[in-house]
């Protein structure tokens, strides 16, 4: 694998891909159980909702906690996943500003870690974070394996 691996393949930076936009928090926060890529299911914190105003579209998505992290986290899949990103979705990490603003930058959407080694367990974005449009920015597949 390592002989095959080239480097890091990314989409050229879109300033219309990133977004600053309020978080919508949960009533009351709720653990989401989560598909991994190996089979098993993976409890995640939802904390609440950003709606995004994508070029095409708006999309709401579902925000994550991460237990002993600072940052958000928003696993999503798009349109881009069965041509030039990888098949099972992507993840972004989100920094919230002082005043409860999150920053997406989707530029900076990253593959999960299974996308490298399928022994690695990976949560799955979940439907609500599945999207009919593409997202084109971000990395895109590691052609490290046929898909």
């Amino acid at each position: 694998a390592r002989k095959q691996f080239k480097g890091l393949n990314y989409y050229p930076v879109d300033s219309t891909y990133r977004f600053t936009v309020p978080l919508e928090p949960a009533a009351s926060r709720d653990t989401v159980w989560m598909v991994e890529s190996t089979g098993g299911m993976a409890p995640k914190v939802r904390i609440g909702h950003v709606d995004v105003p994508f070029p095409d579209d708006t999309a709401r998505l579902s925000v994550f906690r991460v237990q002993g992290q600072e940052t958000l986290w928003v696993p999503f899949g798009d349109a881009t996943n069965q041509s030039t990103t990888y098949p099972a979705g992507r993840y972004l990490d989100a920094p919230m500003e002082a005043d409860s603003t999150l920053v997406l930058d989707f530029n900076k959407a990253y593959n999960p870690t299974c996308d490298y080694n399928p022994d690695y367990t990976c949560p799955l974005p979940p439907s609500s974070n599945r999207l009919a449009l593409a997202v084109p920015a971000g990395e895109q597949r590691s052609n490290l394996h046929p898909y």
